[in-house]
């Protein structure tokens, strides 16, 4: 069935995809806000960043790997808003979209209005790249963060992580994108202090983010609050 439809999965209620659009600098990007049932007023919400596989402009195919498809097998366990921009070259990375992604998060503000203590930001590969370079050049104040699979400048991530709490994951036999990635963003957090928490799979490629989001990542992202 459509992500876009609403249908029960193994007797869990889903929640709705709905498709929304931003326009910036005269280009439409396409986007989807997945919105669980029965949530509060002022829910928490997570911005969800692809990867390369997932670009495009279909606006859809973000939704299919990573979060999207733990929120289709398990429904209950993800009781958010989450958000779903797509960047539309596979080779551009997502601190190229930093506009569009400003574009979305406003729109999420004035739709569903979340709750701004409680934001959260995750994503794999690229969006794993993502996560790190960009949790503290949007405007939202994320509460956590869970890369996977990722990269980045192991010093200049590892300083971000004295200030928001992180969970980080790899597989070690990542081919993609070696384990040593993350590895080294965890030397550096030593130095600085920072004590993320990190879940290194033996023997799994570069496809860690389905291990990932069968974590208790959900409840251990509502136990932080921003100040």
């Amino acid at each position: 069935p459509s992500p876009c439809s609403t249908y029960p999965v193994d007797e869990q209620v889903l929640g709705e995809f709905l498709s929304r659009s931003v326009a910036v600098d005269g280009i439409d990007y396409q986007f989807m806000v997945y919105v669980a049932p029965n949530l509060p007023v002022n829910p928490p919400v997570i911005l969800f960043l692809h990867g390369r596989g997932e670009s495009g402009v279909d606006g859809e195919a973000q939704t299919t790997v990573g979060i999207g498809a733990a929120l289709l097998a398990s429904p209950a366990r993800w009781p958010f808003v989450v958000v779903f921009p797509q960047k539309p070259s596979f080779d551009v990375l997502w601190p190229g979209y930093t506009g569009m992604l400003a574009a979305v998060l406003a729109n999420v503000d004035k739709e569903f209005e979340p709750d701004p203590k409680r934001c959260y930001l995750t994503g794999i590969s690229q969006g794993g790249n993502g996560t790190l370079e960009l949790v503290d050049r949007l405007d939202w104040k994320f509460a956590a963060m869970a890369p996977i699979c990722g990269w980045a400048n192991p010093r200049d991530a590892a300083a971000k992580m004295v200030h928001i709490p992180t969970w980080i994951f790899h597989g070690d036999a990542d081919q993609a994108v070696p384990v040593t990635s993350t590895t080294a963003i965890a030397d550096w957090c030593v130095r600085y202090g920072a004590t993320p928490r990190m879940t290194i799979y033996p023997g799994v490629d570069h496809n860690s983010w389905d291990a990932a989001y069968a974590e208790l990542l959900p409840e251990w992202l509502l136990e932080h609050k921003s100040s």
